[in-house]
């Protein structure tokens, strides 16, 4: 499957729509898909990070946001064969939506504030913590709304972070400032120069976007303030510096979700009309603290309320517990399923799944599939699930539906070039043709994480079910083996398509 991405990012526009549909991408071509972006304006350093994502970047050549847009985006998704088109951008409206309806491509809308009504398009994401059905009154009933934090896209170096714990540190002294990759107006020069103020030695990273045009400026500061600070700029992996504050300050855009879902408490900025609902209602969630519009902000008070929080550990400890409470990091690959038409999409396992795991595996059917047929003790189980969940050999994943409710397992023990697989559906979920997609889905996965691995099956010759699911998604049989006092027939897949 193919998909396009049309949006746009400049020192106006800022770069949050190019990089939320840049989330979305890496989970679609992490399940194998090809993902193509169109861009009438796309910063260099941008453009660079989708090719090096392997996205193929193509340059509008006509008037943006009107219908010649429209009608080279069409002919765009045509000529790459593309079964959806994503829209990100405040500049879209109603009329552009009704043109992208009207040709039959199907469309997923990426949405704010419910900014481009009637909403005609298949598919309407709204990711924030303020989304709901009243924004998109003005819609066709055919349109399905996608909302809430459940969904927030991020990227792939966010999600590897997806099991990761905060432990609040007593002594904080570690500030993240991070204001949006153009800040035109030098709010980051602002806050630099308050937080020079701060009465004890702290260390600040300040983040700068590609198009940032005060770069110079800032240096000077930092080179001249009292504490450590750094300036890193063109960041490709956020999460290493984020992982190493104590809290953050930040604008309310999409950064704030990323700040919630790593668990760091984050002052928050209003630098524009449609952050004002994000920074209010992560307040009111209770994982960032909104200092309001920075364009009438006080930033002669701001290094006193920052030093406050550093030094009150229980309510950054509660911040943090609750931007992870918010968002999950699982949005991407939600979104993907939808998209994708599957019935199932797979997570990693948790520490919570241990007890669920075990009712499965001691189900009658499970057992008697087995090569050891014989119940398993609770203990012994939680032991080996603790082993495997510490294991980086182990690739362990849960098979969710669109409601998260889980339906099987599937994990992957690795030794150097090779996999072996074992996987089991819950019994309330046998029948119903899933064993197939779980194996599918569970197989490219391990193939997208582990570029050319072979992964092997093996199955008791007398359970024909597992068997008819390798040979239907193309695995090669080999000569039967002997297991344990069974004989078991062995397959095998080194391919990075796999049979559907």
């Amino acid at each position: 499957m193919n998909v396009l991405f049309r949006t746009d990012a400049s020192s106006s526009i800022g770069t949050g729509h190019v990089m939320r549909c840049l989330a979305l991408a890496q989970a679609l071509r992490d399940e194998g898909m090809q993902t193509f972006f169109l861009c009438a304006e796309l910063p260099s350093a941008l453009r660079k990070r989708l090719e090096d994502e392997d996205c193929d970047v193509r340059s509008l050549r006509v008037p943006p946001y009107g219908r010649e847009d429209c009608e080279a985006t069409i002919a765009a998704a045509d000529d790459v064969h593309a079964e959806w088109i994503v829209v990100d951008g405040y500049h879209f409206d109603g009329t552009y939506q009704a043109t992208l309806t009207h040709h039959g491509t199907r469309v997923l809308w990426i949405d704010d504030e419910g900014h481009a009504p009637p909403y005609t398009v298949e598919l309407v994401l709204n990711q924030n913590a303020f989304a709901s059905d009243a924004l998109y009154v003005k819609r066709n009933p055919a349109t399905t709304l996608l909302l809430g934090c459940r969904l927030v896209l991020l990227r792939r170096e966010f999600r590897r972070w997806r099991t990761w714990r905060r432990q609040t540190r007593e002594k904080a002294s570690r500030i993240l400032l991070t204001l949006g990759g153009a800040d035109p107006e030098n709010l980051t020069g602002k806050t630099l120069q308050s937080l020079n103020s701060i009465d004890h030695a702290v260390e600040i990273t300040v983040v700068l976007g590609s198009s940032n045009p005060h770069r110079a400026a800032i240096e000077m500061l930092a080179a001249h303030s009292l504490h450590h600070v750094t300036v890193a700029t063109n960041v490709s992996d956020m999460t290493a510096l984020m992982t190493e504050a104590d809290l953050a300050i930040a604008a309310g855009g999409t950064t704030s979700y990323e700040l919630a879902f790593l668990q760091i408490p984050a002052m928050t900025f209003i630098l524009a009309e449609n952050q004002h609902r994000v920074a209010e209602a992560l307040d009111v969630a209770g994982c960032s603290i909104n200092l309001g519009d920075a364009r009438t902000f006080d930033f002669s008070s701001l290094h006193t309320r920052v030093q406050e929080l550093l030094t009150d550990n229980g309510q950054r400890r509660t911040m943090a517990m609750n931007g992870r409470e918010l968002v999950d990091g699982e949005g991407g690959d939600r979104v993907s399923m939808r998209l994708r038409g599957e019935r199932l999409r797979v997570r990693d396992v948790r520490a919570d799944d241990c007890d669920l795991l075990w009712q499965w595996a001691n189900d009658p059917v499970t057992r008697a599939a087995s090569l050891r047929e014989t119940a398993i003790p609770l203990e012994d189980h939680r032991a080996w699930f603790a082993k495997r969940l510490a294991d980086p050999a182990t690739l362990f994943l849960i098979a969710v539906d669109e409601n998260d409710q889980p339906l099987g397992s599937i994990r992957f023990a690795m030794e150097n070039n090779q996999a072996t697989l074992s996987f089991s559906l819950a019994p309330e979920h046998r029948g119903k043709g899933l064993g197939a997609d779980l194996v599918r889905i569970g197989v490219r996965r391990c193939l997208s994480l582990h570029p050319g691995i072979i992964v092997h099956a093996y199955v008791k010759e007398t359970n024909d079910r597992p068997a008819a699911i390798f040979r239907k998604l193309s695995f090669q049989e080999h000569s039967p083996v002997e297991i344990e006092g069974h004989r078991v027939l062995h397959f095998s897949m080194n391919s990075t398509i796999i049979s559907s």
